[in-house]
């Protein structure tokens, strides 16, 4: 079985930082991405800011960004180069954040408007995650002024309405800078 690494990254420099921002533009609509510089700002300053680099032996595989927050775990991005999709890693990468997680973890995800949003929502759910029933958004980081619907989706157990609305207030302040 190959070995799953998660190596925090603490600065932007090097090929470890251009690889894993090339991985993170190749996998994410613009809508949902911040800018290198954020990134870049978020390593330097806050350090509730995780991004992690994934190595199988030596190679870079994908990347794993996520934030401390009260009492959880926010697994903001999750990624894989394209040629080891659909490989088991995404599910190799998951399952090690819940083995190494003091906390319970949340995420988002897209509704389930087309085959792949179901496909990303059904991968989460095999592995513990269920939808948290309330209504959320994300500013989308190309033009903030609009919202881009999404679903939250927590681990090990569903949280309640009550429990949602604080972390959904944190995420907003913390991760979006909305009041």
């Amino acid at each position: 079985m190959e070995i799953i690494n998660l190596v925090q990254l603490t600065d932007n420099n090097g090929k470890d930082w251009e690889n894993a921002i090339k991985i993170y533009n190749e996998a994410f609509p613009a809508e949902e991405r911040r800018p290198a510089e954020q990134h870049a700002q978020l390593l330097k300053n806050d350090p509730s800011y995780c991004f992690y680099i994934i190595k199988n032996e030596s190679d870079i595989i994908g990347i794993l960004i996520t934030w401390k927050l009260d009492g959880v775990i926010f697994m903001d991005y999750l990624a894989t180069i394209s040629n080891t999709r659909n490989k088991g890693y995404g599910k190799k990468i998951v399952q090690k954040l819940q083995s190494i997680s003091e906390y319970p973890i949340i995420l988002e995800v897209e509704l389930p408007d087309n085959e792949l949003a179901q496909r990303r929502i059904g991968f989460y759910e095999r592995l513990g995650f269920s939808i948290v029933d309330t209504n959320f958004f994300i500013p989308k980081f190309n033009n903030p002024g609009e919202k881009l619907p999404m679903y939250l989706m927590s681990f090990p157990s569903p949280i309640n309405k009550e429990t949602a609305e604080i972390i959904i207030k944190e995420i907003h302040s913390k991760i979006y800078g909305l009041k």
